[in-house]
């Protein structure tokens, strides 16, 4: 299935809700469109759009939940096309799994740019009861701006992990600028999940910045990485959780309102094995040239 294919399924997943208008805030010629809902979850999946306004195009994107431990977790995180004719991607989607029938807060954030990225794509099957990592390059010339991964529709089974910029180490600097690596556990005891990966590149230079925590208790880990004072606009983010399948999975992966400065992760430990989590934010002065 191609990049449009994949983006319109999403789309027609996300138009069954109905919603209110997203908050759009443009702050260093970056804009943030925030789609925002309170909804009851669980136990079962659903998903919520954002789209970027005007004919502007998704550089990356995240999802924020008011969930605690074991409660809602991210199962699908990527840019999407809301019109089958001429498609293109112009918003953001994040799915999610609850457990508990309870009502939360829940946020999608497109983070949008005039200037068109060029979205690169990989298939992966993953196992039943495993955890698959791929990695997803730019082209040479290309800096990384963001990523996503998921499915065409709610296929059930699908946790998202890690989210995060990686060096290619063949270039010369050590800059995670070359893509992105996505992970995911697929938990459907019946059969194989196919997910999608894609990652966001252009040819502006961002600053990568990143921190790490430990989580020593089974429960909610949450870490942030904040942009430097040259480049205050976050423009992307995401994380790296140790451990293998089942261990640690990503809760929150978002850019907190009404700054957008940072970025921030939540992880869900559930080993008793002590686990770390490394927050990502790529950041820029401005709009993208």
């Amino acid at each position: 299935m191609g990049v449009g294919a994949l983006a319109v399924a999403l789309a027609l997943v996300s138009a069954g809700s109905v919603q209110a208008a997203p908050i759009v805030t443009v702050q260093h010629g970056v804009t943030y469109s925030l789609q925002a809902t309170t909804a009851v979850v669980g136990p079962g999946s659903d998903n919520i759009a954002s789209p970027c306004p005007g004919d502007i195009y998704p550089l990356s994107g995240g999802f924020f939940n008011g969930g605690g431990h074991n409660e809602v977790f991210m199962t699908a995180n990527i840019p999407v096309d809301s019109a089958v004719i001429n498609p293109a991607f112009d918003g953001w989607s994040a799915s999610w799994r609850g457990n508990p029938a309870m009502a939360y807060a829940l946020q999608t954030l497109a983070i949008c740019d005039e200037k068109k990225p060029k979205y690169r794509q990989r298939v992966i099957s993953v196992k039943s009861h495993t955890r698959k990592s791929v990695t997803v390059r730019c082209t040479s010339r290309q800096h990384v701006y963001g990523g996503g991964i998921g499915s065409p529709s709610l296929v059930p089974g699908a946790i998202l992990a890690s989210s995060y910029p990686i060096d290619s180490r063949k270039d010369r600097d050590r800059k995670p600028d070359d893509g992105w690596r996505l992970s995911a556990d697929n938990e459907n005891p019946s059969g194989k999940l196919s997910l999608t990966a894609i990652a966001i590149c252009g040819k502006a230079k961002p600053a990568y910045v990143s921190k790490e925590s430990k989580i020593f208790t089974v429960g909610h880990g949450t870490q942030d990485a904040e942009c430097p004072a040259g480049k205050p606009a976050v423009i992307g983010g995401g994380q790296k959780l140790s451990g293998g399948y089942g261990d640690t999975v990503l809760s929150i992966s978002f850019a907190p309102m009404p700054d957008y400065d940072s970025w921030v992760a939540t992880a869900d430990r559930f080993s008793a094995n002590r686990q770390t989590i490394r927050t990502f934010a790529v950041c820029v002065g401005g709009a993208l040239e």
